[in-house]
C-alpha cells in the first residue's frame, strides 16, 4: 500500500514540471527506486531484444517505450501499468500547453504585427479605400486565426476526458462535501450503478456500515494533506460486498480525485491462505501428537512383553531406550516454529547435555565441545544426525569414561546445504576389544542415508570421522532378485532380514529413493525379479512416480508396501499393471504369500 502511495504522490509531483524530458527522466529513476533491483529506462523508439514494459501512449499520440533489465513481478505490472497511463496524461496535457503557449506566443505576435499593420492601414485608408478593405479582409483572417485555437482546445479537453473515460480503474471526483460530481465507464462497472445515479450519491453511501469511520478519516485526510490511501469495504448496487484500494488526491479545494481499484479476489486468496495454514498448523500438531501416541503405545507393548517374557530382556530395555530417545528427539525437533528448517546446533546441544546428565553420579566432568558453524538444517538432515549422535554420545558415556573426559562435535556444510564432513570424538579408553552391534549397524545405515562414508579411530580415545561421499549401491550382492525400496532405516533393516530368513535374494542395505533405485536397476547386469516399494520415498520421485519410470523399459512385478489406504492411492496403483499393494504392517507369512504369489503369476505369464 506505501508503494501505491508512493507512485500517486510521485505522478502528482511530475504533473507540477513542465519539462517532457526532465518529466520522463525522474519518472524512470523514481519507478527504478520504488521496484529495485528492477531497472526502468526509457527509449525513444522501439527496441528489440529488451525486457519491454509498457509504450507510454494515448489514444492518439506516442511518447515513447518503457524497458527494464529483469522481469517484473505479477503484483508489480498493474501498478506500472497505471503510473505510465498517468504519465501519458501528463505528457499530453503538457504537449497540450506547450502548444497553447506556442499557439498563444504567436497570436501576440501577430496581433502586433496586425496593430502596426492596423496602423498603417488607418495612415493608408485615408488615402485609399483600396486599403480599408485590405484591412478588413486581415481582421477576418485573425478572427479565423482565433476560432482554429478554440477549436484545437475543444480537441483536447475530449482527448483528456477520453483517457479518463478508457482507464481501467474506477474514477471518482468528489466536491468538499464528498458529493460525486463526475466518474467515468470503469467506475459504473465496478459499482453497478449508472453514471445518472452515481452522480446523485455522497462518498458514503457507497460504503460498508463498519467502515463509515474508516472513510471520514480517510477523506479528512485527503482535505488536509492533499492525498490518502486506504483499503476499505464497499457495497455494490446489488448488496454484495467487496473490497477497495482507494487512492485520492486533492485537485483544488473543491474538488478530490478517487481512483478506485476492486481487490476483493486477492484479499478473498489472503484469507484462504491464512485459513490453509492454519488448518495445516492443526494437522501438523495432530501428527506430532500420534506419532508420540505411537511411540508410546510401542514402549508400552515392549515393557509388557519383558514383563512376561524372561528371555531378551536387554535387547527389549535397549529398544526402549532407543525408542524412548527417538521420541525426545522428534518432539525437540517438531515444537520449533519451523520445522523445514530446525536449529540443529540448540537441539543437540540439549540431547547431548541430558545423555550426560543421566550418567553424571559417576561421571561428573564430562566436557562437551560442539562446532557447528551453519546450525540450521533441514529436518530430513536433523532426524538421522540427531539419532546417529545420540547413539555415539550413549556408547561414549557407558563404555569410554571413568569421571573425566571430553566429547567434540563438528560438521560442516557446502554452500549448497550439504554435508561434506562431520566428526564425533571422545578422550576415552577407546574401543578396544569391542564389538560392532545393533547400534554400529544403525549408524552405518543412517551414514549411507546422509550419503556419508565412515572412518572410526581409536588412538587417544575414539573418532568417527563421516565424510561426503558419491552415493554408493550395493556392494553386498551384485544382483539380488528381489529389489527391496524404503526410507525409513529401521523398517528396512528388519524386513530385508526377514526376507533373507525367508530364503531370498534380497539387498542387503537399504535403498531411500526412488532415484537410487532407478540407477541401480539400470546398472544391474541381471534384471531383479520383484520390486518391493514404499509409496512416500524421500527425494523427488515417489514410489509410484519411480515405478512408472521402471516400468517405462522393464517389466517387473511390483509391490506396493505402505500405511496409506486411502482410495486414491490405491487408484493410482490399479494403473501400473502387474502391481498389487499390501499394508506396511503386515506380517512375514502375509508378505511371503504375496511375493510367491506374484512370481508365480509372473513365472505362468512367460
Amino acid at each position: 500500500m506505501k508503494l501505491t502511495h508512493d507512485l500517486f504522490l510521485l505522478m502528482f509531483n511530475l504533473s507540477q514540471l513542465q519539462n517532457r524530458k526532465t518529466i520522463v527522466q525522474l519518472f524512470c529513476e523514481s519507478m527504478s527506486e520504488l521496484f529495485k533491483p528492477v531497472n526502468i529506462y526509457y527509449e525513444k523508439q522501439k527496441k528489440d531484444g529488451a525486457v519491454f514494459v509498457e509504450e507510454i501512449n494515448t489514444r492518439n499520440s506516442s511518447y515513447g517505450f518503457l524497458y527494464s533489465d529483469i522481469n517484473l513481478g505479477e503484483n508489480q505490472k498493474p501498478l506500472i501499468q497505471n503510473a505510465v497511463q498517468m504519465l501519458a496524461v501528463i505528457l499530453e496535457r503538457l504537449n497540450y500547453e506547450n502548444q497553447i503557449k506556442k499557439e498563444k506566443e504567436s497570436f501576440e505576435q501577430i496581433a502586433e504585427e496586425r496593430l502596426v499593420k492596423i496602423n498603417q492601414h488607418i495612415k493608408a485608408l485615408e488615402r485609399s479605400k483600396l486599403a480599408s478593405l485590405n484591412l478588413v479582409d486581415d481582421l477576418t483572417d485573425e478572427i479565423r486565426a482565433k476560432e482554429k485555437i478554440q477549436k484545437t482546445l475543444k480537441e483536447s479537453e475530449e482527448r483528456f476526458r477520453s483517457y479518463i473515460e478508457n482507464a481501467p480503474n474506477g474514477i471518482f471526483v468528489a466536491d468538499e462535501n464528498g458529493d460525486y460530481i463526475e466518474v467515468n465507464e470503469s467506475a459504473e462497472r465496478i459499482t453497478g450503478y449508472s453514471r445518472s445515479e452515481l452522480l446523485k450519491m455522497n462518498l458514503i453511501e457507497l460504503i460498508y456500515k463498519d467502515d463509515h469511520s474508516k472513510a471520514e478519516k480517510h477523506f479528512r485526510s485527503v482535505v488536509k494533506n492533499g492525498k490518502s490511501s486506504g483499503d476499505m469495504r464497499f457495497v455494490k448496487k446489488d448488496q454484495e460486498v467487496r473490497f477497495w484500494t482507494v487512492d485520492a488526491v486533492k485537485l483544488s479545494e473543491k474538488r478530490f480525485l478517487e481512483f478506485v481499484t476492486d481487490i476483493t479476489d486477492r484479499k478473498l486468496a489472503e484469507e484462504q491462505i491464512k485459513a490453509s495454514l492454519k488448518e495445516k498448523e492443526v494437522l501438523l500438531q495432530e501428527v506430532h501428537h500420534r506419532v508420540k501416541n505411537n511411540l508410546q503405545l510401542i514402549i508400552s507393548m515392549l515393557k509388557l512383553e519383558i514383563k512376561y517374557s524372561s528371555e531378551n530382556q536387554d535387547v527389549f530395555s535397549g529398544t526402549i531406550s532407543r525408542i524412548r530417545k527417538f521420541s525426545d528427539i522428534h518432539n525437540k525437533l517438531y515444537i520449533q516454529e519451523d520445522i523445514s528448517n530446525v536449529d540443529f546446533g540448540m537441539t543437540i546441544k540439549e540431547i547431548v547435555e541430558e545423555i550426560i546428565n543421566l550418567y553424571s553420579a559417576e561421571k561428573k566432568n564430562i566436557s562437551l565441545k560442539i562446532d557447528i558453524p551453519d546450525p540450521i538444517l533441514s529436518i530430513d538432515l536433523a532426524i538421522p544426525l540427531a539419532l546417529i549422535i545420540n547413539e555415539l554420545i550413549t556408547n561414549s558415556m557407558k563404555y569410554a569414561f571413568e569421571n573425566t573426559g571430553q566429547i567434540e562435535i563438528s560438521l560442516f556444510r557446502n554452500s549448497k546445504g550439504e554435508i561434506t564432513k562431520f566428526v564425533y570424538s571422545d578422550n576415552g579408553r577407546g574401543m578396544g576389544k569391542y564389538q560392532p552391534g545393533f547400534g554400529t549397524k544403525m549408524v552405518n545405515v543412517l551414514a549411507d542415508q546422509l550419503g556419508l562414508d565412515i572412518t572410526i579411530s581409536s588412538e587417544n580415545g575414539c573418532s568417527y570421522n563421516f565424510v561426503s561421499k558419491q552415493q554408493k549401491l550395493f556392494q553386498g550382492q551384485e544382483n539380488p532378485d528381489i529389489i527391496y525400496v524404503e526410507d525409513e532405516f529401521i523398517i528396512a533393516l528388519e524386513r530385508i532380514e526377514s526376507l533373507q530368513n525367508m530364503g531370498y535374494s534380497v539387498n542387503d542395505d537399504p535403498i531411500g529413493s526412488g532415484e537410487i533405485a532407478i540407477d541401480f536397476i539400470k546398472k544391474a547386469s541381471v534384471k531383479p525379479s520383484l520390486i518391493l516399494m514404499d509409496i512416500g520415498l524421500s527425494g523427488e520421485l515417489d514410489g509410484i512416480e519411480a515405478a512408472k519410470e521402471i516400468r517405462k523399459n522393464l517389466d517387473i512385478p511390483i509391490i506396493f508396501m505402505t500405511g496409506y489406504d486411502d482410495f486414491g492411492h490405491k487408484k493410482a496403483i490399479k494403473k501400473i499393471p502387474n502391481s498389487c499393494f499390501i499394508h506396511k504392517t503386515c506380517s512375514d507369512r502375509q508378505l511371503k504369500e504375496q511375493i510367491d504369489s506374484c512370481l508365480k503369476k509372473d513365472q505362468d505369464a512367460e
